[in-house]
């Protein structure tokens, strides 16, 4: 097998569409993390704790509940990407909602005229406004 590849063994023979449906809960994982660990050893959450994949970021830090931060993968397959650092911020539903409600508000003319105007070579089309 090459570096890039990966062969998947199964004890008794599968159609491929359940094999294609069910392959987004697999998981590249490096064997010498695993190799030898028990059901319960895997299973325990400071296993868990610093996650390891293969793809363009490395998992760096989380605050529960707030944000976990990621940094990119020098070593990705496919290079380096060209953001340094990711932040996925939680944001509850409520919070949500309300910012979404903002965005859908028809916004005053007047306000739309001042934006287009700082914008260089900006055109404030036809659209309804309060």
């Amino acid at each position: 097998n090459g570096d890039y590849e990966v062969t998947f063994t199964f004890k008794s023979p599968m159609f491929p569409d359940t094999f294609l449906s069910d392959i987004d809960t697999v998981f590249i994982i490096p064997k010498h993390i695993f190799e030898g660990k028990t059901a319960e050893e895997i299973n325990a959450p400071d296993l868990w704790a610093n996650p390891v994949g293969t793809g363009p970021f490395k998992y760096a830090s989380e605050i529960s509940g707030e944000r976990m931060e990621f940094v990119k993968n020098e070593d990705y397959f496919q290079g380096a990407p060209d953001i340094d650092r990711l932040v996925i911020r939680v944001v509850d539903s409520a919070s949500l909602l309300a910012g979404l409600g903002r965005l859908l508000t028809p916004m005053p003319r007047i306000w739309l005229r001042s934006r287009q105007a700082s914008i260089p070579g900006s055109k404030l089309s036809r659209f309804r406004t309060c």
